[in-house]
Parts: structure tokens; sequence; C-alpha cells
């Protein structure tokens, strides 16, 4: 499991709970069998995982952010990472409709806790710790790393994702 970069203080606000912020990997693709794939579950598990540990590696050169205005730029850095992993995702077009609707939660997922990124960012750079707390809180509950795992993402749901099962 990807090690939080950076432990928040009560002061700065848990880069952890933001580190915590997000992990992961989605797809999606509901809709008619014109929209079926040609992967199975295990190509579909292995591009994913591929995609996910280059986001963690991604992620891992970001600083750690040592106060609110660093908080802020790691947030947008992070969503902004695990955006690009959600659009590589959603490029993966699975032939079983299991794999789909797992998938889909997770990027359901991903989308929400992007979502609470961008506003703990905007919340960093006004100063607004309570705010940013609440989104990292907010993160967490999302369980990112849970999605992942019951879609059968291993390196997902153990690498940069909140609520990572190992």
């Amino acid at each position: 499991m990807l090690a939080l970069p950076f432990v928040v203080t009560l002061r700065t606000v848990s880069p952890l709970l933001v580190a915590a912020a997000l992990g992961a990997a989605v797809l999606a693709g509901c809709g008619s069998d014109d929209d079926k794939g040609s992967l199975d579950h295990a190509q579909v598990v292995q591009q994913a995982n591929a995609a996910c540990k280059t986001t963690e590696a991604r992620i891992a050169k970001l600083a750690s952010p040592k106060d609110q205005a660093a908080l802020a730029t790691y947030a947008t850095q992070m969503a902004a990472a695990t955006a690009d992993l959600h659009d590589q995702i959603l490029e993966l077009k699975p032939a079983d409709n299991a794999d789909t609707v797992a998938l889909q939660d997770y990027a359901e997922g991903l989308d929400r806790a992007n979502g609470a990124l961008e506003t703990m960012s905007k919340a960093a750079k006004a100063g607004d710790t309570g705010r940013v707390k609440a989104q990292a809180t907010r993160i967490e509950q999302i369980s990112v790393g849970v999605l992942a795992a019951r879609a059968g993402l291993s390196a997902c749901a153990t690498s940069i994702a909140p609520g990572a099962t190992s």
C-alpha cells in the first residue's frame, strides 16, 4: 500500500487524509450491447492495475504539503493524476457486464473523490481548515479502495486508494 506522502498536522490539515483522498481506477461504460468490448476479466484487471501503478508513481513524485498553500497545490495535482487515470480506465471495454458494473461503481467513487479534492484545494487556498478536514473525511468515506477491490483491481485497491484493503 502506498504510504500517504505526508502526515497532516491538525494545523495544516491532515495531508494523510488528503492522500487518503483518492486513489484510483475506474471504468465505465454502461449501455447497450454495442458498447460491449472484447477484454476478458484478466485483461481488464491487468490493464487497470498497470494504469494504477503508473498513477501511483506519478503521485509519489508530488511534494508533500507542509502548509495550507502546499496542500491546495497537492490536492489539485492529485486530482489531475487520478482524473487522467479515470480517463485511461474508461477506455477499457470489458466483455463481461459484471466487470462493467464493478468498474462503473469504482469510477463513480473516483469522480466523487476528485470533486472532494477540488473542493479541498479551494478550501486550502482560502485558509478554511474546517472545510479541508470535511473534504478529507468525505474522501475517506467514499472508500475508493474498497470499490477497486470489488472490481478485482488489487493494485488499485492497495496502492493509491483510501480505504485500501491491505
